[in-house]
């Protein structure tokens, strides 16, 4: 009944049922064409919804899937930010260290150059004392009067 009725088949129809029957007929077929559509409506409907329940189905898969490989990035996160800050807490205890051996360093460093002078001091007086003594050896050989050979000839070699 989706095709347009020629005169001919209108007219056939009007003798048979009458101008009211036409009527009718009309109307049943309208309401036919609104039933129908319903049901192609509710047709189309039961397929879009059962393929939105598998896409829907599908998208939580992907969610679930999805969901363990950020776990898993977010635990080797965790254990690669672990590992960095022990190793930065080992760098820090190190500088530690080193800030106070340099601190010792400093509060030493008066005692070792009062040690060094002391040193200094008494090295100068060794080679003093070396000198003098070097110095009165240099003039007993020279005035040695002790050999008489030396003695004869005066101070005046």
């Amino acid at each position: 009944m989706d095709q347009i009725l020629g005169f001919g088949q209108l007219e056939h129809l009007l003798q048979r049922y009458g101008a009211m029957g036409l009527l009718i007929l009309v109307i049943a077929w309208a309401a036919l064409q609104g039933v129908l559509a319903q049901a192609r409506l509710k047709e189309q409907d039961g397929r879009h919804r059962e393929q939105l329940d598998r896409v829907i189905g599908e998208l939580r898969g992907l969610e679930d899937r999805h969901r363990g490989e950020i776990l898993e990035v977010i635990r080797q996160h965790q254990a690669e930010f672990t590992r960095v800050l022990a190793e930065h807490r080992d760098y820090m205890h190190r500088l530690g260290s080193m800030y106070e051996n340099n601190v010792v360093l400093v509060k030493n460093y008066g005692a070792g150059t009062d040690r060094m002078d002391r040193l200094v001091r008494e090295v100068l007086e060794v080679v003093s004392l070396n000198t003098q003594t070097q110095t009165r050896l240099t003039d007993s050989i020279r005035h040695n009067d002790f050999c008489p050979l030396l003695r004869e000839k005066g101070p005046n070699r």
